[in-house]
């Protein structure tokens, strides 16, 4: 095996352009991979649902007309709390996931 020290001045160079192709092009797949990453939470009922996108924010909520008349605020606020906890924790190890995955230098 070639080291890196013992090539010439232009295979050097050769080299350090392939690394760094490959490189941007495995960080542009985890980008476009973490882009992807979200969740999608509804709570059983079907009143209340909302996606998470990978950072854990909330992208979007929807909340049926009919809540007011099933839930009170409070039991709105728990339900949206519980929903929002179980859906991070989703997005949160979706991410660990896919984490281990790009570090993994068996997947590279």
């Amino acid at each position: 095996m070639t080291r890196f020290e013992d090539l010439g001045d232009a295979e050097k160079v050769q080299y350090v352009e392939r690394d760094t192709a490959d490189r941007l092009a495995h960080l542009d797949k985890l980008l476009r991979e973490l882009d992807e990453l979200g969740a999608t939470v509804e709570d059983p009922d079907g009143l209340v649902s909302f996606n998470i996108g990978f950072d854990g924010r909330l992208l979007d909520i929807r909340i049926a007309e009919a809540v007011g008349t099933v839930l009170t605020n409070i039991d709105l606020e728990n339900r949206l709390n519980l929903l929002f906890a179980a859906g991070v924790d989703g997005v949160n190890g979706m991410r660990a996931e896919l984490w281990e995955q790009a570090t993994d230098p068996r997947t590279s």
